[in-house]
């Protein structure tokens, strides 16, 4: 018996009328001219005689037998007994497994074909894979067996949506490693924010998936002193590390490709990004999610960035438009992205039971709760999975560079794990052989930021108000105005509003300085099930420098039921 170390698997599709082996066809007289074998070639095929020939057939034939046998019973002969075969043709399950020397050795299968030529021209194709033991160690079943074994070898591959280079992520790894702290940065939606959790502290607790992937690397690579979760600002200068949670319930690349920058400082190291849900399938999202990571990647800090695409069932279709939208992007920008709709989305479809595990129960989801099921936000389990999905990626990189550094002798950061530098046009753009873009540096004055507030230099009839962690300047007499400052550098200034089709939103008329001629009219209701915000340009071609922007709200409104509410969350300019 081999050792224990390797392991052999079978997956037969032999027809019921098919013979066990094929027909034996005597082989043709062998024609050889050469005069220094002919003879001892004719000497040997006098001495075998019809009983021998027949006792050697036989022969050839049972061992044929016996092989076939011990290829089909040989997972019956396994000590361990952990494989899952799947002889009828349905979707199998392959757990990779690990060596017993403490998770040092890792496996990989190789799959052979042996196709055996029946008599009546059929064929009867045996397929097995060998497990065998390999030198390098370093890939996501290897470095999280548990995780692998709750997924499955091929539910990890799925999570794994793009992987690139992951040079900058090394690169931010190799300073942890030389004791530098880290800032880590979170650009979300309500998942990231913890709704679904239903725990004290959703945002910023142990609970929450971004949480547990800074406790993660806070105690693999501790800082000076107790890590600052939610400071004001950077203590990197003090050692410590901080995590800073900027996601914001119910935006899009749209609010963070200008108002990053609110959210967690700039000089974060590891930068996630969480906002697939909350993107409709259109192609417009592409811009503004193209013109955010530019941003992140553009900072001085050289960050990190890695988009996580989450998974929801309350849409109108199964894979929302950032699954749809960004992948493409961030292909384009080297940004790795982990997708726990990949992970779940087969298998909670092939057991709706599951959503109960992985998602949010109860009534506290309001409008996306069906049968007591929350379809919009993850629950407990769903954002464990999810942070564990994230750390194996991390420590398969970890795996990765020991190899590298192993190999080059050295760790020299600059030459193993090079910048490279950002495309010289947005991929949303057409082609220009001269063309080179811009660094980006969006100014932003948000409800919901500490460093700047939208605060109004002139205001008739608007007020503060806030759902939650939703902060708005709203009005809902027609008539009433506002005005507010703002700079520009490039002549675009945008403001970002909500839509809805469930909150009577109604009109509002924007425009600059005194170009009332040039007004936008924003319609907040729309007939989509999103509640949402979502920006417009309200101009493109002004003179840089600072600027007046006025908004009335109007009588006129587009909400069928007449209403009139309307919500700003934020004015942007670059």
């Amino acid at each position: 018996m081999p050792p224990s170390s390797a392991t052999l698997r079978l997956n037969r599709s032999i027809g019921p009328s098919e013979p066990l082996l094929p027909a034996f066809t005597p082989r043709p007289a062998h024609n050889n001219n050469n005069p220094l074998t002919r003879n001892k070639m004719s000497s040997a095929r006098l001495n075998l005689n019809p009983q021998r020939l027949r006792f050697l057939l036989r022969a050839s034939v049972l061992a044929n037998v016996i092989l076939l046998v011990l290829l089909i019973r040989w997972p019956d002969f396994e000590s361990s007994g952990d494989s899952v075969f799947d002889l009828t043709g349905t979707r199998q399950k392959e757990n990779a497994r690990v060596g017993s020397g403490g998770g040092d050795e890792a496996t990989r299968f190789v799959t052979k074909t042996v196709k055996v030529q029946g008599a009546a021209a059929t064929s009867t194709v045996v397929e097995f894979k060998d497990r065998i033991v390999e030198a390098d160690t370093c890939s996501m079943c290897a470095v999280a067996p548990e995780l692998c074994r709750e997924l499955g070898e091929d539910g990890l591959r799925r999570a794994v949506g793009y992987m690139g280079t992951n040079n900058r992520l090394r690169r931010a790894l190799a300073r942890l490693r030389k004791g530098q702290p880290f800032n880590m940065g979170v650009a979300g939606g309500s998942v990231s924010l913890g709704h679904g959790l239903h725990v004290a502290n959703e945002e910023r607790g142990p609970e929450n998936m971004h949480r547990q992937i800074f406790d993660y690397l806070n105690k693999k690579f501790p800082g000076k002193g107790e890590p600052a979760i939610e400071p004001d600002t950077s203590l990197k200068a003090e050692g410590r590390n901080g995590f800073f949670n900027g996601a914001q319930g119910g935006v899009g690349g749209d609010y963070f490709s200008m108002c990053f920058k609110e959210h967690f400082p700039a000089d974060t190291d590891f930068l996630f990004v969480e906002t697939a849900v909350n993107e409709e399938n259109e192609l417009f999202v592409q811009r503004p999610f193209e013109l955010m990571l530019r941003g992140f990647l553009d900072l001085r800090s050289e960050p990190a960035v890695i988009n996580l695409q989450g998974i929801a069932f309350s849409f109108p279709q199964l894979v929302t438009g950032g699954n749809f939208q960004q992948p493409g992007i961030a292909q384009f920008y080297d940004v790795p992205s982990l997708s726990l709709n990949n992970a779940l989305m087969l298998n909670i479809l092939d057991k709706p039971s599951l959503l109960t595990e992985y998602f949010a129960t109860g009534d506290a989801g309001g409008a996306t709760t069906v049968n007591g099921i929350d379809h919009r936000h993850i629950g407990l389990k769903g954002h464990q999975l999810f942070a564990e999905i994230v750390k194996a990626y991390f420590e398969l990189q970890l795996c990765e560079m020991d190899r590298i550094e192993e190999e080059a002798g050295h760790d020299d950061i600059e030459k193993l794990y090079p910048l490279g530098h950002l495309p010289r046009l947005l991929a949303t753009e057409k082609y220009d052989p001269t063309r080179v873009t811009p660094r980006i540096d969006p100014f932003c004055k948000s409800m919901n930021s500490k460093k700047n507030k939208l605060v109004p230099v002139a205001n008739e009839g608007w007020r503060e108000w806030n759902w939650k962690d939703k902060h708005y300047l709203i009005a809902d007499k027609p008539g009433s105005k506002v005005t507010f400052e703002i700079e520009t550098a490039l002549g675009v200034v945008q403001l970002f509003f909500q839509r809805s089709g469930a909150y009577h939103l109604g009109n509002a008329k924007c425009w600059v300085d005194d170009d009332v001629d040039k007004a936008q009219v924003l319609i907040s209701w729309w007939d989509l099930p999103f509640n949402i915000g979502r920006s417009v340009d309200l101009r493109t071609d002004l003179a840089p420098g600072k600027h007046k922007v006025h908004c009335e709200l109007l009588s006129e409104t587009g909400d069928p039921d007449g209403g009139h509410e309307f919500r700003i969350i934020s004015l942007m300019s670059i």
